[in-house]
Formats: C-alpha cells, structure tokens, sequence
C-alpha cells in the first residue's frame, strides 16, 4: 500500500515537473507581461520575447489590429493611421499549438511592427 501511493507521487511529481506541457502557460504569462508594461522599453522587451520564443519553435504569429470603428486588419499590411487601431490581438502558432493572446493597448503603437523585424 505505501509503495503504491510511493509509486503513484512519484509519477504525479514526473509528470508535474518534468513532462507537463509548460509552453501555453509561459506564452499566456509573457503575454500578460506585454499588455502590463508600464514603459515602452518592457513594451519592447516583452514583444521580443514572445517572437523568440515561438521562433525557436519553428512557429509564427499574425498580428490583428482593431480598430475604434471595430474593424479587424491585418497588421502586417496595415499602412494607414495607427492612432485608430484601439487594440492588438495576435495569434501564435508553433506545432501542434496555438495561442490567442487579445486585448494590448499599445503604450507606443510604433512597437506594434517589433513583431515584423527580421533577425
């Protein structure tokens, strides 16, 4: 009996901290850090941080801008007034996986192309 409830928290501790998918958790928090920042640099870091990190991953991301009006564009191809786009939403995709993250309000709406820069 004790071997057995031995045997079941060691594979619940294998599980939990070795084989448990931890990327959606990570890109969530990241991007939570992006639509918290409170300066323009963490604004730039945190958007760098999420390219790199589904960028090792073979992945890709669509940036979607939402306009005052409610319109939905494609942020890639964007060339009008970034002072109506009232927020961003971005789809990664890396895998198997996808992450939705919605709801950035630019603190500089320039930062917005940080996820088009080439490495």
């Amino acid at each position: 009996m004790v071997l057995t409830a031995l045997l079941a928290l060691i594979g619940f501790c294998l599980w939990f901290f070795v084989l448990k998918p931890k990327t959606e958790i990570t890109m969530e928090k990241q991007w939570q850090t992006l639509i918290t920042s409170t300066t323009v640099e963490s604004e730039k870091n945190a958007i760098a941080a999420l390219t790199a990190k589904v960028s090792a991953k073979g992945g890709y991301w669509e940036v979607i801008g939402i306009t005052y009006d409610g319109n939905h564009t494609n942020m890639s191809t964007y060339d009008g007034d970034l002072s109506q786009i009232k927020n961003i939403t971005a789809n990664f995709y890396w895998d198997t996986h996808t992450f939705q993250g919605t709801d950035w309000t630019p603190l500089d709406p320039q930062n917005i192309y940080i996820f088009f820069r080439e490495k």
